[in-house]
């Protein structure tokens, strides 16, 4: 199990919430049975953020992360600084 707190500011720190998709990743990678809940008050920005990280750092083009998440999750918002704070970490993360 993984908790990440995670606040409303788009400005949080990646070193808040970058231990989750890794986690997630392995644990999906490890196991192609396994699932993983990413859960937040509304579901519509923090958890739909770790969905898109969790999406990209298993190979899903930025595209088709999002596109997955808005087919599954119609409520979703796409917060734009959060991609691109995910954007940032993963150039940081995926050397």
């Amino acid at each position: 199990m993984q908790r990440t707190p995670l606040t409303t500011d788009a400005r949080s720190p990646a070193s808040l919430w970058s231990g989750a998709p890794p986690f997630a990743a392995t644990v999906l990678g490890d196991d192609p049975h396994a699932g993983v809940l990413i859960h937040c008050q509304q579901g519509r920005r923090e958890s739909v953020m770790l969905a898109y990280a969790i999406l990209r750092l298993r190979g899903r083009g930025a595209q088709r992360a999002a596109h997955r998440i808005r087919t599954h999750r119609r409520k979703a918002v796409l917060v734009p600084v959060y991609l691109d704070n995910v954007e940032q970490w993963l150039r940081r993360y995926v050397r």
